[in-house]
């Protein structure tokens, strides 16, 4: 039972991820397809990010936040870096 919790969190998360971004993966390439997906999962994180913002009426720092975001890119690609 202690599972489960986690495991609803992401079944529900794949299903709103697909949901929105209905099409199948278009790359042909292993390598090409993990980046589309990661891009889908980031364009689904901006989303609901934007539509929390305006719901609760937040102010955001945007500058601060993309210094984040691009750290958070470079990690990733110093990861994939690292994989191949």
């Amino acid at each position: 039972m202690a599972e489960y919790h986690p495991r609803s969190n992401v079944e529900s998360t794949n299903g709103a991820v697909k949901a929105t971004q209905p099409q199948k993966l278009r790359c042909k390439s292993f390598d090409a397809q993990v980046n589309e997906a990661l891009a889908i999962l980031i364009a689904y994180n901006i989303r609901v990010l934007a539509r929390e913002v305006w719901m609760r009426g937040l102010e955001v720092d945007l500058e601060s936040e993309v210094l984040v975001f691009e750290d958070c890119i470079s990690e990733v690609v110093e990861m994939r870096k690292l994989e191949a």
